[in-house]
């Protein structure tokens, strides 16, 4: 799998979860040009939506019942807008692949409920930032109070070996989260968690 996809080697479907609203663990397969666009959920269940005139698209089948409707933005842009308000925006990289990057809650302040998705050229999420607080600006999440992150590090060499595990080049190594400690009055980063692969990946 290419994007969010691979960051744990073969056979692995990452999702990447947000806020507990949205579609941010689905991977967007455009087939535009066919017609039709395709969601496709980590367990490998595909949400079809066909094409309904202009940049529209409806769910069709099961995908139908849940009433949300998919619109190309632009040549590199799609939105899911559910049934709630809540919308989930899907963005192509530079490597051609599409990752999620912001789940915006059905709100009044767009910014205190928008979740943003960091994209790398490769696809691969580099960061998630939690809602803005009013009155925050999160140019520089992990320097900023109020700026809440989860950042995401991928290995660039492979240190694994037959007889031991370690980073494999690409794939997804660290997890950690940084926000403002008012018991020190400072930001903290703690790891989250890491990871280690064998020598296939």
């Amino acid at each position: 799998y290419a994007g969010t996809a691979g960051v744990f080697g073969p056979g692995w479907r990452a999702a990447f979860y947000g806020p507990n609203a949205g579609h941010a663990d689905a991977a967007l397969e455009d087939n535009s040009a066919k017609g039709y666009v395709t969601l496709v959920d980590p367990d490998g269940t595909e949400e079809l939506y066909n094409s309904s005139g202009g940049n529209t698209y409806t769910g069709q089948n099961d995908t139908a019942a849940q009433g949300s409707v998919l619109t190309k933005n632009s040549a590199t842009q799609y939105t899911l807008t559910e049934k709630d308000g809540t919308q989930t925006v899907y963005s192509q990289t530079s490597a051609d692949v599409w990752g999620t990057t912001a789940v915006i809650q059905d709100s009044n302040t767009t910014a205190a409920t928008t979740t943003s998705y960091t994209l790398d050229s490769a696809g691969r999420v580099t960061q998630i930032l939690a809602p803005v607080p009013s009155g925050v600006s999160c140019a520089s999440p992990t320097t900023t109070p109020g700026c809440r992150t989860l950042q995401f590090s991928y290995a660039t060499t492979t240190t694994a070996s037959g007889s031991a595990l370690g980073d494999y080049a690409g794939q997804l190594k660290a997890v950690s989260f940084t926000s403002y400690d008012p018991a020190t009055s400072e930001m903290t980063t703690v790891a989250v968690a890491d990871y280690a692969y064998d020598v296939s990946g």
